[in-house]
């Protein structure tokens, strides 16, 4: 099957949408049509594994427009169904615990502690305390830039012993974010290429860091190879195929002039800007009113 257009029924929203979504364009559709894998070889080659975990990692910091410190120190890396598996087991390991995150957070969290009593409050209600656990995003999904708040709530967080998961699915669309991963505080920290590329989000791929093997859930699969390897075999095409700047290296020009002429601020992230009381209808109940303009920047 070939497409010879994007079909998915997002590009039907219109030019902005309030959800999140990669950028629809012709280079990554000649990328699907021109995919290929074979099934039954990519499923049994359990070296790939491996080689997705130091492809992803070199990947990551190989960036020029981002710089991301003594993210080295996380020797531990495993394969991840996107970021969620990462968010899920943090949740499961600390469930005695009150979790917390800043107002406009990803809603994943929120409905998780919600349908599974489990406690939390916005870190903007309270002080952070000894028996919380914390998620941060980076870049923030809110804003599309770092929290003004996160170096002191790490800070108050090594101070307590507060185990902390930060949450990097939209690096691959960001630029200009510096950050030292050097914080005692920081448990894990979870990749994901899915707002990059689009169709790759089907696939689940993602990448959780930590500094010890716990052995376990996420650990355990990954050692017992009962993963995704097909998906992991694209991931490699994508790595081959597409530097870590390739959005904002595309795109940056269009971009600008779109949230020109959409009237928005532009982010550091290359699928949002932030609006004005014209667009408070996607607000996600932080300070923002973040829009995501990936249809806008199509070419297809």
């Amino acid at each position: 099957m070939k497409y010879e257009q994007i079909s998915d029924k997002s590009i039907n929203q219109g030019l902005i949408t309030k959800n999140a979504m990669p950028i629809p364009h012709k280079k990554i559709l000649e990328f699907w049509n021109n995919l290929n894998i074979n099934t039954i070889n990519s499923i049994f080659d359990y070296d790939t594994i491996e080689r997705y975990r130091n492809k992803y990692f070199n990947w990551i910091i190989s960036s020029k427009r981002n710089n991301l410190k003594n993210l080295s120190d996380f020797k531990e890396i495993t394969f991840t169904y996107g970021t969620t598996e990462t968010f899920s087991n943090f949740f499961s390991k600390y469930h005695s615990k009150r979790f917390r995150c800043f107002k406009g957070e990803y809603l994943f969290h929120r409905l998780n502690w919600r349908n599974n009593s489990i406690a939390w409050k916005y870190i903007e209600e309270e002080d952070i305390k000894k028996n919380d656990a914390v998620i941060i995003s980076l870049p923030f999904s809110d804003s599309g830039d770092i929290h003004p708040m996160t170096k002191i709530i790490l800070e108050k967080c090594n101070a307590l012993g507060v185990p902390v998961c930060i949450d990097c699915a939209y690096m691959v669309i960001a630029k200009d974010i510096e950050f030292d991963f050097n914080q005692p505080s920081i448990e894990c920290i979870t990749f994901s290429l899915s707002k990059g590329f689009w169709g790759i989000d089907k696939l689940r791929c993602g990448l959780r860091l930590k500094k010890i093997d716990e052995d376990d859930s996420i650990d355990i699969y990954n050692k017992w190879s009962c993963v995704n390897l097909y998906s992991m075999a694209v991931a490699e095409k994508i790595f081959e195929n597409f530097d870590s700047d390739y959005n904002w290296d595309t795109f940056e020009n269009k971009y600008y002039e779109m949230c020109k002429e959409l009237n928005l601020e532009p982010t550091k992230c290359i699928i949002f800007g932030l609006g004005g009381e014209k667009y408070t209808k996607y607000n996600r109940g932080g300070n923002f009113n973040r829009v995501c303009i990936s249809n806008s920047l199509s070419d297809n």
